[in-house]
C-alpha cells in the first residue's frame, strides 16, 4: 500500500478554510480549526496535513482527498454525497457515524480511530488497512472490498451482507455477531479462534 507523498515539515500553515462553499486546497498544514456543521458543495484536498480539525455534522456534496494525513481530527456525523479518497492516512480520529455511501477509498490507512456506525454502503475499498480501529456496527452492505485488512480491530455487529469480498484479512479482530454470507468465507484470512466462531455461526457442529 502506497502512503501519502508529502513532507509535513515543508508545508506552509493555513489559517482557515474560510466560509466558502467550494474549497480547493493543496500543500497546506491546518490545525485547531472547527469547521463543524458547515455545508460545502466541493471539498478538494491534495497533499495536506490536518490535525485537531473538526468536521462534526458537516455536509459535503463532492469530496476528493488525495495524498493527505489527518491526525486527531473529528468527522463524527459528517455526510458525503460523493467521496474519493486515495493515499490518505486517518490516525487517532473520530469517524463515528460518517455517511459515505458509494465512496471510493483506495490505498488508505485508518489507525487507532473510531468508525462505529460509519456507512460505507455500496462503496469500493481497495488496498485499505484498518489497524486498532473500532468498526462496530459499521455498514458495508453491498460494498466491494479488495485487499482490505482489519488488524486488531473491533468488527462487532459489522454488516457485510451482499458485499463482494476479495483478499480480506481479519486476523486478530473481534468479529462477534458479524454479518457475512457463507459465499464470502473463502475470501477471508482468519485466525484459529475466528475460524471456529465462523463455523459455529453457520451452524456447523464440530465433533472429535
Amino acid at each position: 500500500m502506497r502512503r501519502p507523498t508529502l513532507n509535513i515539515e515543508t508545508l506552509p500553515v493555513g489559517v482557515s478554510f474560510g466560509n466558502k462553499s467550494k474549497i480547493n486546497i493543496d500543500r497546506k498544514h491546518f490545525s485547531d480549526i472547527d469547521f463543524a456543521e458547515k455545508t460545502i458543495e466541493e471539498f478538494y484536498l491534495d497533499q495536506c496535513f490536518l490535525e485537531k480539525v473538526f468536521f462534526n455534522q458537516t455536509k459535503i456534496g463532492e469530496g476528493k482527498i488525495i495524498d493527505s494525513i489527518f491526525e486527531k481530527c473529528s468527522f463524527a456525523g459528517i455526510e458525503f454525497n460523493q467521496l474519493i479518497m486515495k493515499r490518505v492516512e486517518i490516525k487517532n480520529s473520530w469517524v463515528q457515524g460518517m455517511q459515505a455511501p458509494g465512496a471510493f477509498v483506495y490505498e488508505t490507512y485508518f489507525k487507532s480511530s473510531k468508525l462505529g456506525t460509519a456507512n460505507f454502503r455500496y462503496s469500493k475499498l481497495k488496498d485499505v488497512l484498518f489497524e486498532s480501529c473500532d468498526l462496530s456496527d459499521t455498514d458495508f452492505i453491498g460494498a466491494e472490498l479488495e485487499n482490505v485488512t482489519f488488524k486488531n480491530s473491533n468488527l462487532t455487529n459489522a454488516q457485510f451482507s451482499q458485499a463482494k469480498l476479495n483478499q480480506i484479512n481479519i486476523k486478530g479482530s473481534e468479529i462477534k455477531n458479524i454479518h457475512i454470507s457463507k459465499e464470502n468465507l473463502n475470501s477471508l484470512t482468519a485466525d484459529t479462534a475466528q475460524a471456529l466462531y465462523l463455523v459455529q455461526l453457520f451452524g456447523i457442529k464440530i465433533e472429535d
